[in-house]
């Protein structure tokens, strides 16, 4: 079996860490639920096993408490320019593309305009506005 994608077309990896907070006008934050962070990477090329790829930018789903799905877009500084090789037909979780594909083509998220301002520690994010339905 060989690799699906060709060079140009992105590739998506997904971790789940940490927690995106909000923060309140007056100072206090709360918990808004669990983050996704889905890594984009372009193909730069590709081998019938593998792909060369570079990352691109991130979109971080937020999983809340009462299944509500916020999303927000972010640059990495700890990944730009980085460039690596991936072997995807090693992965235990073969149908990750797909699925990833399916969450970021569901048609109601609560979005964080790119207006907001997005803090990152330790695999958290702290978001300082009010998000709108898109």
């Amino acid at each position: 079996m060989d690799t699906s994608l060709f060079a140009g077309e992105i590739f998506m990896e997904q971790k789940k860490i940490g927690k995106t907070y909000f923060k309140r006008q007056n100072g206090f934050y709360f918990a808004i639920g669990s983050n996704y962070n889905i890594l984009m990477w372009k193909i730069k090329k590709r081998t019938p096993k593998s792909y060369v790829i570079e990352y691109v930018r991130s979109i971080i789903v937020v999983d809340t408490y009462d299944g509500v799905l916020y999303k927000f877009n972010i640059t990495e500084n700890e990944l730009k320019n980085k460039v690596k090789r991936v072997f995807p037909l090693r992965r235990k979780f073969k149908n990750a593309h797909d699925i990833l594909t399916g969450l970021l083509t569901q048609t109601k998220y609560y979005c964080f305009s790119g207006k907001c301002e997005v803090l990152q520690e330790n695999g958290n994010f702290i978001v300082s506005e009010t998000p709108q339905i898109l």
